[in-house]
Order: structure tokens, then sequence, then C-alpha cells
């Protein structure tokens, strides 16, 4: 039986969570780069990613966003897909990924089986959503002004 091998980072990464790792790293990485996004060259900083997730996750408190809540994400890959993750992980949502390339009965499927209370969407992609809304009747809210959550305070959320 072999053993996964053992690293000391200096930090107990085990007993931290998400949102406090970013945090660390932030500080101890400020400036340095962390993202950079190749079809339009954004490049982003560990601080600016712990200060932009920061935004959107107060801006999802909100809109009523809370610990626990089962959260459909189906955008394309972008800087702002990640932000959205992070910024529900802030939160202690529940992150429900969705293929792009679902549509009718089954991403009715996916968003009453994940328990899907809102849901965090491409604008090109809203009308697939509109479409089978009636099969997911926890459905209560559909974000689709990404950029508006940006807007948020970028002082850790408090929750």
């Amino acid at each position: 039986m072999t053993t996964s091998p053992q690293y000391d980072f200096g930090i107990a990464y085990n007993r931290m969570t998400a949102p406090e790792i970013l945090a660390e790293k932030a500080a101890r990485n400020g400036e340095r780069p962390v993202l950079t996004f190749l079809p339009d060259g954004r490049s982003f900083s560990y601080s600016q990613l712990d200060l932009i997730t920061n935004a959107y996750a107060n801006s999802l408190l909100l809109r009523g966003i809370r610990k626990g809540a089962h959260i459909a994400v189906m955008m394309a890959n972008s800087p702002e897909m990640l932000f959205v993750i992070f910024a529900l992980g802030k939160l202690g949502a529940v992150t429900v990924p969705i293929n792009l390339a679902a549509r009718g009965q089954l991403l009715g499927y996916y968003l009453d089986h994940g328990d899907v209370g809102a849901m965090i969407v491409d604008t090109d992609l809203v009308g697939q959503v509109e479409e089978v809304r009636s099969l997911a009747p926890r459905l209560t809210q559909i974000i689709t002004d990404v950029a508006a959550l940006a807007s948020g305070s970028r002082v850790a959320p408090g929750i």
C-alpha cells in the first residue's frame, strides 16, 4: 500500500477554506499574475483575484445568495466564470456547473435535480433556460448581468 507524499508548505492548507487560501495567497503573492486569459490577453494578479471575487460575492449577497444555496453556473470559459465560482465559494454556496450544450429536458433535469434556486448564465444562453424553467420549480432567480457583480464592495464578505 502506498501513501501520497506529505508536503510542508509552512501553512496548514488542509485546515483552511478556499476563501482563506485565496486571501493568504493574495497577501503572500500580491501582484504576481495568477490568471491570464489567452483569447484577449487579460491578466489578473492574486490580489486582483481576491478583490474582484470579494466584489462578486458581496453583489451576490445583495441579491439574496446565501450559504448552502445551490446556484447553477452556465457560462462560457472566461475569467468572469472563475470569479463567479470563487465568489460562490466565499459565500459557502454550492456551485452547480451546467454544460453550455445542455438543452431541453436534460437542462431541466440538471436544474431540478441540482436543487437550483438561482442561476448565473451568459446572456446568449437565457433562451435555453427560459424554455425549461417550468421543469425547475425552485429556480426563482436568473442572473445575467455578470459585469454588474464587479461593482460590489471589495471587502471580504461577512457571512
